[in-house]
């Protein structure tokens, strides 16, 4: 629970200061760099220690996610949004009792479960910034920028 509450603040923190993209990126670097690390703990200390790390970054994924989903839905949108984007966890639970049931090694199960977080290493080159973000740091122009790309992902124009 110490990384959950950790990782609130420092991400929260991160987030507001250095931009949404870039939370999310450093989170998944850091929980990927973390669960390999575990593999390697050769006592409960350090294992314990790294699941610390873990639990900061993973719940420092999740706010900065969630806020970055609910900033690039329009205000008609966000409670089923946001409700959506829940269900990749549920999804991922079960996913992880099926994984745990063929992979018995704790050593092989912790390496197998980190290669989803590579995806964060290209984050920030493939998720536009939050032009809500972007916004508040007077960053106007790349915040239409942001919001061309959205507009064309979309087939939309940009009012």
């Amino acid at each position: 629970m110490s990384g959950l509450l950790i990782g609130s603040f420092v991400f929260g923190w991160i987030s507001d200061t250095f931009g949404r993209v870039n939370a999310l990126t450093l989170g998944g670097i850091l929980l990927t760099i973390i669960q390999v690390l575990t593999v390697f703990s050769w006592n409960y200390w350090m294992f314990s220690l790294l699941n610390l790390g873990a639990a900061a970054s993973g719940i420092g994924i999740y706010l900065v996610a969630y806020v970055f989903v609910f900033e690039w839905s329009s205000p008609s949108w966000r409670t089923n949004v946001c409700i959506l984007a829940q269900i990749p966890f549920s999804i991922g639970f079960l996913y992880l009792t099926l994984i745990a049931y063929f992979i018995r090694d704790w050593r092989d199960f912790q390496l197998f479960i980190a290669i989803p977080n590579l995806l964060h290493f290209v984050f920030k080159y493939l998720l536009p910034e939050s032009p809500r973000w972007l916004a508040s740091r007077g960053r106007v122009e790349e915040a239409r920028d942001s919001m061309a790309f959205a507009a064309k992902m979309n087939k939309r124009s940009v009012p």
